[in-house]
């Protein structure tokens, strides 16, 4: 089901509406999951011209189903809409969806696309079993090439967020005896985000840095099921925390 959720503008200024619709929506959520049963959802919060704030997302009934018919422009509708738009202040709209593609293709633009560089210096010992000491070896810069997605997860001045990233890490050791080596490597962190307008903010974030190392891989067919194992482990686990200023277009 695909619901838009609009935002009166009588009933405050845009700043108050944008404060609370994020809490407003899981209202929202209760009310359904109280009337249908378990939901699943996905959705984004958009800005009107005025600057108001609307929501798309797609809900997914598990426990209930829908009489649904086609208007007068051939959309597929829910007889059962009145009782949805029950559960929220303002304007409804509620479409049924054959499948989910199509809404996804609209919500994804509203994913925050990530390219990450990092850069840092460190140094490799050698520590033998059952010993305590430390034997230096070389130093080593290590960088991280990483792109992926960044979602907030609420709406409003206060905005939790995850970020997730792909990509590859290159250990350069500065010793010429060994040589540098690329490894497949992702991310994974979170944060928060503060705006004071709709264009400046700051965050604080932490993120975890984890390089994998591929040991082996097979394939194996059996009976007609063909299938490829990929094992792997990491070794390094680093992570960072960050804080910075957001300036956005």
């Amino acid at each position: 089901m695909w619901v838009t959720l609009t935002y009166d503008t009588k009933r405050c200024l845009y700043g108050e509406a944008w404060e609370n619709i994020g809490t407003e929506f899981n209202g929202f959520m209760s009310y359904l999951r109280r009337n249908f049963g378990k939901i699943s959802s996905c959705r984004v919060f958009e800005a009107f011209e005025n600057g108001h704030p609307h929501i798309h997302c797609i809900l997914i009934f598990k426990e209930h189903t829908f009489s649904v018919f086609r208007d007068s422009k051939n959309q597929f509708r829910i007889r059962e809409k009145q009782v949805i738009a029950q559960g929220w202040h303002s304007n409804v709209g509620v479409k049924a969806m054959s499948s989910i593609g199509g809404g996804l293709s609209y919500l994804k633009k509203y994913l925050l696309i990530e390219l990450l560089y990092i850069h840092s210096e460190t140094s490799v010992s050698f520590r033998r079993e059952y010993y305590t000491t430390n034997e230096y070896l070389f130093d080593m810069n290590v960088e991280y090439l990483q792109g992926g997605v960044q979602v907030e997860t609420e709406a409003g001045r206060f905005r939790p967020f995850a970020a997730f990233t792909i990509g590859a890490t290159y250990f350069n050791p500065k010793d010429n005896n060994y040589e540098g080596s690329w490894e497949f490597s992702f991310t994974a962190g979170g944060g928060v985000k503060y705006y004071f307008t709709n264009n400046l903010g700051v965050k604080a974030q932490w993120r975890f840095l984890i390089p994998v190392y591929l040991t082996n891989a097979s394939i194996f067919c059996n009976n007609g099921y063909c299938g490829i194992t990929v094992r792997g482990g990491t070794y390094l686990l680093q992570y960072d925390l960050t804080a910075g200023l957001i300036v956005s277009f």
